[in-house]
């Protein structure tokens, strides 16, 4: 049977980098810095494990805030805000 088609090197390795890309891309939260993380809202250093709250964007950026009454006065304040919010 004939090949229609050769498949270079190239080819894979460009699909293994588009792997590697596309799986760098992660929505999940990321644990909190103690002591070194800023609340988005009130720009208080997060230091309570008890506490803390995190919206991730469409473009998986995170916010971090040092309680959840900080990411509703932030979402609230920035209504534009929300539809960027995965």
């Amino acid at each position: 049977m004939k090949k229609l088609f050769k498949v270079s090197s190239e080819f894979y390795i460009a699909i293994v980098v588009c792997m590697l890309v596309l799986s760098s891309c992660s929505y999940e939260p990321k644990p909190f810095d103690y002591g070194k993380d800023v609340c988005e809202h009130c720009k208080m250093t997060i230091i309570d494990p008890k506490w803390g709250a995190q919206i991730i964007t469409n473009t998986g950026k995170i916010y971090r805030f040092d309680v959840i009454e900080c990411l509703i006065l932030y979402k609230n304040q920035n209504q534009e805000f929300n539809s960027k919010i995965k």
